[in-house]
């Protein structure tokens, strides 16, 4: 529901910049600089929205539920690992014992193996292309 009603405004702050446009009134300062603060505002709000869900569940940012497979995979092109969260709890929380370490551990090298398996399979598509 956040992400949705968020969508949806920031439909609106697009619609009110593409009309301060066509109506060539580009020249009214006092509108334009309230067009730039209500989308900084905007924009400030998803942050704040994100940076409270990080500390909620971080799973949920680093794989939103509200993306397709489709767009989750793009994170994946772009440079996202999944073992990057793992990484991040060992780094980050400081009461582990060292058998959730290792536990953990075990794990990201599962995750390493089936990462460069996907990795190949699209390096074997690229070459295709």
């Amino acid at each position: 529901p956040f992400f949705s009603c968020w969508l949806i405004d920031q439909d609106h702050h697009l619609q009110d910049l593409l009309q301060l446009i066509a109506s060539g009134d580009g020249e009214n300062e006092q509108w334009c600089n309230n067009l730039i603060k209500d989308n900084i505002a905007h924009h400030k709000q998803y942050i704040q929205a994100k940076t409270t869900l990080v500390r909620q569940n971080v799973f949920l940012v680093l794989a939103p539920t509200w993306m397709s497979s489709f767009e989750r995979a793009h994170l994946w092109i772009g440079g996202f690992r999944p073992r990057l969260a793992f990484r991040l709890i060992i780094n980050n929380v400081l009461d582990l014992t060292e058998d959730q370490i290792q536990r953990i551990n075990i794990v990201i090298e599962d995750i390493k193996e089936e990462e460069d398996e996907l990795t190949d399979e699209f390096d074997k598509v690229q070459e295709r292309m």
